[in-house]
């Protein structure tokens, strides 16, 4: 997708909490483009979101995300964040499939 000029993913981390270290690993410019991300309104006050939504909630250092299912991880493609992107989308990918494989 392309949002204000800007090439962007997004990625439905389904799986986040079992690659805490990848996240953790994520450079500055990254994780600002999270805190920018929307709050995740269901965290806030259940009824406020659609039923199937459940955000993410999760810890980098000392910041505590609980952010939008739908933009916490739409990230800017470019040379410096397409490794970080790649490893993340390995690491949702291989949850997958050993969910499926199961």
């Amino acid at each position: 997708m392309i949002k204000n000029g800007k090439l962007k993913i997004r990625i439905n981390a389904d799986n986040y909490a079992k690659y805490l270290g990848v996240l953790n690993r994520l450079p500055g410019n990254m994780l600002s483009q999270m805190d920018n991300a929307d709050n995740c309104l269901k965290m806030i006050d259940p009824q406020k979101c659609w039923q199937g939504c459940w955000g993410y909630d999760f810890r980098i250092g000392e910041s505590h995300y609980q952010k939008c299912l739908i933009n916490c991880f739409l990230l800017e493609v470019n040379s410096k964040s397409f490794p970080f992107l790649l490893e993340l989308i390995e690491s949702e990918s291989k949850e997958r499939y050993a969910a499926y494989a199961k």
